[in-house]
């Protein structure tokens, strides 16, 4: 019924902000390996490359009611040069912008990243990655932002900082079996928030919960220039937990070109497809869109989906280094 239409908007705009402000839950890319910086910090390095600039966008249940969900980032890696073993170390900077109920909620992250690839054989098949992030979480709440009488029962909740500045630490680690230069399997682990941090906005304190995340793939090329990469993802922060499995499909156009396809389900969430193109081995531009189930998915207020767009370059600078891959060094003990 349209008399029950506007209470409905209220009730789900406010249900974003008092989640986001109570639970502190982190933003997420359904592309999550085009952001690695925020799923792992020792994923930073992992480059066909000396450096890689990955700019990722994500717009969630964005309509003209709830404002949804806009998440713009940056990243920059670089990786020094091989010395042993395939050992290598390598650095990077991560900005998120995350903004909830169009801009009523807003936070910034920016995170410093260091890793260390340590090799363990001479043919720089096997390696071992320690990665660690240090930077700070920045969330602020619109001025004129208020919480009625009629959602809460009685009186309204007061504002208590419009602005919360907290330091931030993330660890992680990742095992690499190069079995060939381009066939790999790679697992790891992530460990974000594990400082512990505590936001006051409204009476009392929030926490941003500690957050696990455990993500696998493996690349397996065959003869007729497709390769298939199935990945999955398991994380856990707080009370929320969700299981996220799919996989993507490259198809070599020529050497230097790829067409990009792929489908990820969310356990209990939605679907996600993508579609994009590897340019020159240097550029990759992916997008991607989610499907959600359930009452989302049914609800005239969310109705729209969700949709990301990322671009990666590659030592897009650069003519002469060849990409540094530990598989294709050669073996000093024949």
């Amino acid at each position: 019924m349209r008399i029950l239409q506007p209470l409905k908007i209220t009730f789900i705009l406010f249900s974003l902000l008092w989640g986001v402000v109570l639970t502190a839950q982190d933003a997420f890319y359904s592309q999550y390996y085009s952001a690695p910086l925020f799923l792992n910090p020792a994923l930073t390095g992992h480059i066909e490359g000396s450096y890689r600039l990955g700019l990722a966008y994500r717009s969630q249940w964005k309509n003209k009611h709830t404002g949804g969900y806009e998440t713009p980032s940056a990243t920059l890696e670089y990786s020094l040069e091989e010395y042993g073993n395939g050992s290598s170390a390598a650095f990077g900077l991560a900005f998120m912008n995350d903004k909830v109920g169009g801009g009523k909620i807003r936070s910034n992250t920016v995170l410093f990243s260091s890793a260390y690839h340590l090799g363990f054989d001479k043919k720089g098949k096997n390696y071992l990655s320690l990665g660690i992030q240090g930077g700070f979480l920045s969330t602020s709440l619109e001025q004129n932002l208020q919480f009625e009488s009629n959602i809460f029962g009685s009186g309204s909740d007061v504002i208590a900082n419009i602005r919360a500045n907290n330091p931030d630490v993330r660890v992680g680690a990742v095992w690499s079996t190069f079995l060939t230069p381009e066939k790999y399997i790679r697992f790891g682990i992530g460990y974000a928030h594990i400082n512990e941090i505590t936001q006051t906005f409204i009476r009392e304190n929030s926490t941003v919960e500690q957050k696990i995340a455990v993500h696998g793939d493996l690349a397996l090329p065959t003869r007729k220039g497709i390769t298939y990469k199935p990945s999955f993802l398991i994380m856990v922060q707080g009370a929320s937990r969700f299981i996220m499995f799919g996989g993507l499909v490259e198809y070599d156009l020529n050497e230097f070109n790829k067409l990009i396809g792929g489908l990820q389900y969310r356990v209990g969430d939605a679907t996600t497809i993508y579609g994009g193109v590897h340019l020159n081995k240097k550029t990759r531009v992916v997008v991607s869109y989610d499907f959600h189930m359930g009452w989302l998915g049914a609800s005239q207020s969310f109705r729209g989906g969700s949709y990301e767009l990322s671009v990666a370059f590659t030592d897009i600078f650069s003519r002469t280094r060849e990409a540094i891959d530990p598989a294709k060094l050669p073996d000093l003990g024949k």
